[in-house]
């Protein structure tokens, strides 16, 4: 994908996010879909079983499923969940094995693809000492960042969530179409108790920057 397309890209997503994400949604089939790319994963990107990237190696899944392709590079692992096997669009990525600061990277990454921040950062650590069996974290540790970005593409939210202890990032699609069902929910409510071993705060982009 070249510089001009990606150009394309981000003015088209930037017309329609004026409108309302509760809009008809986008075209999943078309060649431009959504400004963004993870890893060298692109949301343009057709799927299939002979999709090729450089450094990648498609393999199979440690869980087989319909609409799902899993990829490697050295210790790194990709799991890719689509739209469906009629609509092989990336719907989620998910990669195992990757430190906070390359997590960091990417979440910068769809920041500067998309062109918006997120609406809500959520930074959660432990305020305790953790129980044996944490494999050497300790008090402060980060245990898990959650950030949405609630209006970036007409139909859409996007999550970004990084769970460190097991250096996992998943970056997902969740379809916000009025007739669609349940959604997802992102509440400001730290669930931690005065008695919990965790406590969470919520930033904005440039505290997070910060940190």
């Amino acid at each position: 994908m070249d510089e001009s397309e990606m150009q394309a890209m981000q003015a088209k997503a930037e017309s329609l996010g004026t409108k309302g994400r509760n809009l008809a949604v986008p075209n999943q089939q078309a060649r431009i879909f959504l400004p963004l790319s993870i890893a060298g994963f692109s949301f343009n990107q057709l799927m299939s079983d002979s999709v090729e990237l450089p450094a990648w190696n498609l393999v199979d899944c440690d869980r087989p499923r319909n609409a799902v392709f899993c990829f490697s590079k050295g210790r790194k692992k990709v799991e890719i969940g689509t739209f469906g096997k009629r609509n092989l669009r990336i719907r989620r990525i998910n990669i195992v094995g990757i430190s906070l600061d390359s997590a960091r990277y990417y979440l910068d990454e769809i920041v500067r693809d998309l062109q918006v921040e997120p609406d809500y950062i959520n930074w959660t650590y432990f305020s305790k000492e953790p129980s044996p069996g944490w494999n050497g974290f300790a008090k402060g540790d980060l245990t898990s960042l959650l950030v949405l970005f609630e209006q970036t593409y007409p139909g859409f939210r996007l999550h970004f969530v990084y769970r460190p202890l097991n250096k996992e990032l998943e970056i997902k699609l969740e379809n916000t179409r009025p007739d669609y069902g349940r959604k997802m929910r992102f509440t400001r409510n730290c669930v931690h108790g005065p008695d919990s071993d965790h406590a969470c705060e919520f930033l904005s982009y440039s505290e997070l920057l910060a940190k």
